[in-house]
């Protein structure tokens, strides 16, 4: 059995922000995870329920538990990994959340989220190229979903890459017309791109979606701004933002990483 990975001390997580950093100029920093449950199906009588826990200190201890304990049914073993691996994500070890991934990806090749989540860390680690591979992996487990291209856009938009990104997000947004993400991303791919009238209907579209979204509407001021005074300087940064996923594609967490 595994035991639980030890959590990196912050320095050692500022390191891993600084190498993202100087992999492109346009990361500027990284914001606040805003925590939500990951859910689960039919766990109740596994013992399962605190490995949904939405602090990730506990998660870590409740999903090393049952892995060790090896009571929990064969389908839930992958996802206790999975789980577990977000949470060391969040915490900021990485490398410690990969292992946790691939040995959640080695009991089950197709398990969609576990790929996600891989692509996710990679780009933390500044290995954008491993990224766009695991989203791709991904892809192909779940053709149809907007996840997978969502993910590869970030690594692009990352990248400084506005066109792959943009061409991306165009598919997730035909997969799923109402994704905020997706539009969000879109925004900033092509205000990178210098595209501000698509900016502005991308950001536009956004709060049709969610009118309360805390980035959307600051993001859209300043594209007003912008295209107003196209010499004023840019005081509010643009956002892409990605998600970590739980089995069953409810948002366990969403990061959010600021772009100038």
């Amino acid at each position: 059995m595994l035991a639980a990975g030890k959590i990196r001390p912050a320095r050692q997580k500022r390191s891993t922000m600084n190498n993202i950093q100087r992999l492109s100029p346009l990361l500027l920093a990284l914001l606040f995870p805003a925590f939500a449950a990951v859910a689960m199906a039919n766990t109740t009588d596994s013992g399962f329920e605190g490995c949904k826990e939405n602090e990730p200190h506990a998660q870590i201890e409740v999903c090393t538990r049952l892995i060790n304990l090896g009571t929990l049914p064969a389908e839930l073993i992958p996802d206790a990994y999975n789980n577990r691996g977000m949470a060391k994500i969040v915490l900021g070890d990485v490398e410690g959340g990969v292992k946790d991934l691939d040995h959640a990806l080695s009991l089950e090749p197709e398990h969609e989220h576990a790929h996600l989540n891989r692509g996710y860390a990679y780009i933390f680690l500044g290995d954008l190229s491993t990224a766009k591979r695991a989203f791709e992996r991904a892809m192909q487990v779940t053709p149809f979903s907007a996840e997978p291209y969502i993910g590869r856009a970030l690594a692009s938009i990352m990248n400084g890459e506005a066109k792959p990104a943009i061409n991306d997000l165009d598919k997730a947004i035909k997969f799923e017309p109402r994704n905020i993400i997706a539009y969000i991303n879109r925004g900033c791919a092509h205000r990178m791109n210098g595209e501000t009238s698509k900016a502005i209907a991308d950001f536009e579209m956004a709060l049709k979606i969610d009118p309360q979204d805390p980035d959307a509407q600051r993001i859209l001021d300043e594209l007003m701004l912008e295209q107003n005074a196209p010499t004023a300087k840019s005081t509010i940064p643009g956002t892409a933002r990605y998600r970590l996923y739980s089995r069953h594609r409810i948002r366990s967490l969403q990061l959010k990483y600021v772009l100038r």
